[in-house]
């Protein structure tokens, strides 16, 4: 799971609810679950939902405690006011510009007041990968996004890892990511 997250979750008991915003293979909301929350996976690939289901077989401690649902990210309507924690983790370059932007006013509604959004995204940064075809936001951008909420982290790191990408030939080959994560606190209960 994300090093940030988990640092998050250790460190505070207000955490019950949690909805993870393109969970892909699950690896956060399995993390989620196993710390005993309740967690609402939602991701519009059968093959990344079919792979955390598989993954959680047997497990049925995390089984009650994760609800899967495939849905389009770009235009999915989510109830207002349900999650203490809202995760949107390396999504935002698969979604474009309007998808971030809609994603992003569904996550800030779906937020109980005092909630939490973790945001991870990856950003432009010469001598990283970038895939082409895909969107890579501004910082600044996303931060004018939350106006009214609290900026409760904002920081920036170069990870260097391996996986296969698009033209690595289906080899894992190691590249590097410029990855921006912010933590936003809601203050208040306005509709946007």
């Amino acid at each position: 799971p994300e090093k940030g997250l988990i640092k998050l979750i250790n460190s505070t008991n207000k955490i019950k609810n949690v909805l993870d915003l393109g969970c892909g293979d699950g690896r956060n909301s399995m993390f989620l679950a196993s710390s005993g929350l309740k967690v609402v996976a939602i991701d519009d690939s059968s093959a990344g939902l079919k792979k955390l289901k598989n993954s959680i077989k047997g497990q049925d401690d995390i089984i009650k405690r994760i609800y899967l649902k495939k849905a389009d990210l770009k235009t999915i309507k989510i109830e207002r006011n349900e999650f203490d924690l809202v995760i949107m983790i390396w999504i935002f370059h698969e979604i474009g510009a309007h998808g971030v932007k809609h994603i992003i006013t569904q996550a800030k509604l779906s937020t109980k007041l005092l909630g939490i959004n973790y945001l991870s995204f990856f950003l432009l940064r010469n001598g990283t990968y970038m895939r082409k075809g895909c969107y890579y936001p501004d910082e600044l951008a996303i931060i004018k996004q939350y106006k009214g909420w609290k900026l409760l982290k904002k920081k920036k790191v170069l990870i260097t890892h391996n996986h296969i990408t698009p033209s690595s030939k289906k080899r894992s080959t190691k590249h590097r990511h410029y990855i921006c994560h912010l933590l936003f606190q809601k203050l208040t209960n306005q509709s946007k």
